[in-house]
């Protein structure tokens, strides 16, 4: 069964209270502000509930006195704030409002979970006091500002989560001064301008997600050029990126997910230097203006399971080392100027792992000749109102 109540401000009386957890209940109303008199608490663990209103002050605050409306049960208390807290998770709530101002006063704040309300306005500047945190949820909210440079102080911070708001203006340079970070996702918000080329200096970054942005801009070779990177997954998709491919990809080679559809000024070639990401199992390069041929190299990716290159600029045969693939699950190579045949490498997957191959074999004058096609797309036919 579910909690289903308010939490009493009568909580406050819980003086030596260390650990709160009430998460995934059904309790609702506001946030009592007597939770900044629980001075040893340590972790606040109230996600997943219908709590409203605003962030109480009391939380942040130092030496304040609460007055007899607000704490009917003790006047005139005096609230030091939770300067004990290493986590503190209210994600998946109703909570409105501003992130207080002095949030900056949690010094042994570890882990920040506000995704998934509707907080408002700016990310105070005085995060960046925070230097002992480690995971910052900021998700999916409304948050419409541009980035506190002073955010970019946290040396120790492993995840940054800020997807899914408003956020506005250039990613700073100074992000590159994140040498901790594993988790960086900034998708989903309205930047634009260069993507800085300090990423580069990232080299514990696992999770590179900049997708639904709009950067109008290259993507630097510099970020990809560590050697030693880690990156795993990289998300560019519908992030208005323009230029070509960088050849630095082929320092990609621990990445499994990539990334780059959508973006309708991509152009270039699909460099060969693609053999040296052998982890490869996720390709999208759909909907963008990459030119050439499918190189040869493509069939060195062994692990690869989805190649979408449906409605680019692709042309010409498709080579018969795409067959090389045992693993591939879903190819889409529609909406393209492949001439020819599928290779019989390929039809030969069917009988193995391969579900889904689409191209541009139907209609009476075929594009390509395909006898193993799941789906044959021909002009002005709906294949692509099917993928997305």
């Amino acid at each position: 069964s579910y909690l289903q109540d308010t939490l009493d401000d009568g909580i406050g009386n819980l003086k030596r209270l260390k650990q709160l957890v009430l998460s995934r209940n059904q309790l609702n109303g506001t946030l009592p502000p007597s939770l900044g008199l629980l001075t040893d608490l340590e972790i606040v663990a109230l996600q997943e509930n219908d709590f409203n209103g605003t962030l109480p002050a009391s939380i942040t605050a130092t030496n304040i006195r609460t007055s007899a409306s607000s704490h009917p049960f003790n006047n005139n208390s005096k609230v030091a704030g939770l300067k004990k807290l290493r986590i503190l998770k209210l994600y998946n709530n109703s909570l409105s409002g501003t992130i207080p101002r002095n949030i900056g006063h949690l010094l042994n704040l570890e882990r920040l979970d506000l995704d998934f309300n509707s907080f408002t306005s700016t990310i105070p500047s005085s995060i960046g006091k925070l230097t002992n945190l480690e995971i910052l949820y900021l998700s999916d909210n409304l948050l419409d500002s541009k980035l506190p440079l002073e955010l970019f102080d946290l040396n120790k911070l492993e995840v940054l989560r800020l997807n899914n708001n408003n956020l506005t203006g250039v990613i700073p340079n100074q992000i590159g001064k994140l040498t901790s970070i594993v988790t960086l996702d900034l998708g989903n918000n309205r930047f634009q301008g260069k993507i800085p080329k300090t990423l580069s200096h990232l080299i514990k970054l696992e999770f590179l997600i900049l997708s639904d942005n709009n950067f109008q801009s290259p993507i630097p070779p510099e970020i990809f050029a560590h050697e030693e990177n880690s990156l795993r997954v990289v998300s560019l998709r519908n992030a208005s990126i323009t230029g070509t491919l960088p050849s630095t990809i082929a320092n990609l080679i621990h990445l499994s997910y990539f990334y780059m559809d959508r973006n309708a000024n991509l152009t270039g070639r699909i460099p060969k230097e693609i053999k040296q990401m052998g982890n490869l199992e996720e390709l999208f390069l759909y909907r963008t203006k990459i030119t050439g041929a499918l190189p040869s190299e493509i069939g060195t990716l062994s692990k690869l399971k989805r190649l979408y290159l449906f409605d680019t600029k692709l042309e010409g045969s498709i080579p018969d080392s795409i067959g090389n693939l045992l693993n591939m699950e879903i190819i889409y190579l529609n909406y393209n100027y492949f001439k020819g045949s599928v290779p019989d490498s390929l039809c030969a997957l069917r009988s193995r792992s391969l579900v889904d191959l689409w191209a541009d074999c139907g209609g009476e004058e075929t594009e390509i000749k395909c006898p193993c096609c799941t789906v044959c797309c021909e002009a002005n036919s709906v294949c692509l109102d099917h993928i997305t």
